[in-house]
């Protein structure tokens, strides 16, 4: 079972989880009016008019509209973390070459497929690198399809992991609202 809290504010503050001390609270609604403790301290929530300790019993009052900031909440810190997650697998994928370099790369790979499909084919670029590099042109060809093959497979699947947690915050988003809460805490 798991419980979601807020400050006074509406700010999500995180969730306690515990298949034991926890009261059966099947009833969506049950969760949203109060989740009930039994321990000394008020479990993730600070002090305030949220936690309140009743005959030994801790009580954090989540109203609807508090659940409602709270999903919001978490679904940005989702999206947020895997943007971020994304955005340092293609930092890594690409940071060994220089900018100017990486905006070569469609021309390189436009040439070598031209050059494949009839090796007259002009190929500007690709003769100066090879000419500068003494490297033989069908060889640095092949490397180029190579690169391009093994950089379209580790974006793709960086790319695929991002899509993924955006298509499950969005099937999150059709659930009750304590069940997005628990789909959207387990995509992290």
């Amino acid at each position: 079972m798991r419980v979601y809290f807020c400050n006074a504010a509406g700010v999500y503050l995180g969730f306690y989880e515990s298949s034991a001390g926890l009261p059966a609270l099947d009833d969506p609604t049950l969760v949203s009016d109060a989740a009930m403790f039994t321990l000394d301290e008020p479990p993730i929530v600070a002090r305030d008019e949220d936690a309140v300790l009743n005959d030994g019993v801790w009580s954090v009052v989540i109203n609807s509209a508090r659940e409602s900031l709270i999903i919001d909440s978490e679904k940005e810190k989702v999206l947020s973390s895997a943007r971020e997650r994304l955005d340092r697998e293609m930092h890594d994928l690409v940071s060994k070459y220089p900018p100017h370099e990486r905006d070569s790369w469609p021309i390189q790979l436009a040439e070598a497929k031209s050059y494949l499909a009839d090796n007259s084919a002009a190929t500007p670029l690709v003769d100066e690198l090879v000419a500068s590099r003494g490297i033989e042109k069908s060889d640095f060809m092949a490397r180029i399809i190579l690169k391009s093959q093994q950089y379209q497979a580790t974006a793709g699947a960086a790319i695929g992991r991002y899509h993924s947690v955006r298509d499950g915050i969005e099937a999150a988003m059709t659930l009750s609202k304590n069940d997005a809460l628990s789909a959207l805490v387990d995509l992290m």
